[in-house]
Formats: structure tokens, sequence, C-alpha cells
């Protein structure tokens, strides 16, 4: 009588343990890749490439401008006031028609345009701005989400503070940095730290990682109802005995 019991409890015992695995959707450790200095590289420029929205801004010219960031009606990306870089990198600019942007950065492709609007225009002031440049924020951060890269160089901790910081949990020497398909951990507890506040780019996911302490946090419902079904399956087992 006694051993069917104690068969009865280990076979609760093991039903428990089954439900209650934790199931990890990440089962493989990324390979992490040697963070090189071309990943701090301070003189970093947005090159213009296909499917780029750029804005054509003309000092005191707002019929040639698009998106102009010198008119009061100034507008974002989410508004549509922007051209279109093309797959042969040319955009269908006022006045001058098709021109070839594709491949120069912001300042390169502005000097072009002052060239050419200089035919028509006395000494045009002109800037171009990139209005998609994202980069993706996930993990133990306050605001996970999509940040726009408003300035020409934008650096890890700069994001961050626009995400509302780490949140408690948050493992500042594992911040993943994954970059054209290469995943790279920044080290914030380093003394070298200044070395992985790196330059972003459009397109980069931040992934900062969490302390061993959340995984304990997130399994404590679990764990503390299990434990109090030991608990009571031990006293039925001593009952049962007796």
């Amino acid at each position: 009588m006694r051993a069917w019991n104690l068969h009865i409890v280990l076979a609760f015992i093991t039903l428990s343990f089954s439900q209650c695995k934790t199931i990890n959707i990440f089962e493989k450790t990324p390979k992490y890749d040697v963070l090189d200095v071309s990943l701090n590289d301070a003189s970093y420029e947005h090159v213009i490439k296909p499917d780029d929205k750029v804005s054509l801004s003309i000092w005191n010219h707002n019929d040639v401008s698009v998106g102009s960031t010198f008119s009061i009606y100034n507008s974002n990306e989410a508004f549509g006031k922007w051209l279109l870089v093309q797959e042969d990198s040319t955009v269908a600019l006022p006045k001058l028609g098709i021109f070839k942007i594709g491949g120069l950065t912001c300042k390169e492709a502005a000097e072009e345009l002052k060239a050419e609007f200089g035919k028509t225009l006395k000494d045009p002031i002109i800037v171009i701005k990139i209005m998609n440049k994202k980069v993706t924020v996930l993990g133990e951060v306050n605001q996970p989400g999509v940040y726009v890269l408003e300035k020409e160089r934008t650096r890890v901790a700069e994001v961050i503070g626009e995400a509302q910081g780490l949140t408690f949990y948050a493992n500042k020497s594992k911040v993943q940095l994954i970059r054209d398909g290469k995943t790279y951990i920044l080290d914030f507890t380093s003394k070298n730290a200044l070395e992985y506040n790196v330059v972003l780019h459009s397109g980069d996911v931040l992934n900062v990682l969490s302390k061993n302490e959340q995984r304990i946090d997130k399994k404590a419902p679990t764990i503390i109802p299990f434990a109090s079904l030991v608990s009571s399956l031990a006293i039925l087992y001593s009952v049962l005995s007796n």
C-alpha cells in the first residue's frame, strides 16, 4: 500500500516538473563578432541609397524645396514631405528633373545640387536630410521601439537615453549591436567603455540583455506554486503512510 502511495506521489511530482519547464525560444547562443575599429568611426556619414527618403531644403526658395527644414511648414517622413530615391539612385527634383544622388553623402549631394541650382539661383543654401534613418531598440530599456536618427552621427548612449534609459535588470556588460547580419557585444562596464559608445547606422538593432536575476524573478510565479504543491504532496504522503 505504501509503495503504491509513493508511486502516486512520484507521478504527481514528475507531472509537475514537466508542466513547469521553462521554454527558451532562443535555444542557440548567437555567434559574436569581434568589435573592430570600423564600428567606432567618428567620421561616419550615411551614404544615400535606393529607398531612402530625403528632404530638399533651399533657403528662401520654398517653391523648389520638398519638406524644407527652413519653412514653418516643414514636415517629416510621416506626412509624406520627402523624395524617394529610386533603384537607379536618382530622385525627381523640382525644376532640375531627374538627378542622381545615390552613393553620395548628404553634404556631397548638397554640394552637387548647389552647383546645379546655382545656375538659376544666386548662392543657394541647400540642405539634404535623410528622413528614414532609424534604429530598433529592444530588451531591457524602459521604452523599447524604433527611433529616428535625427543627427548625422548618433551614438548608442544617446539612443538608449531616448528609450528612457536601462531597466533595473539590464546587463550593462551585454548590449547586443546587430548590424549587417553580424552581432557584436558592447560592454559598458569595461574600463574602455567609451570605445563601445559607437556611432549608429540606419538599420542597426540594439538589444539590451538582462541579468540572471530576472530569470529567477520570471520563474518565481511558477516556482512558488510548485513548491507549495510539493509540500502538499509530502504532507499527503505522510498521512497516507500512517
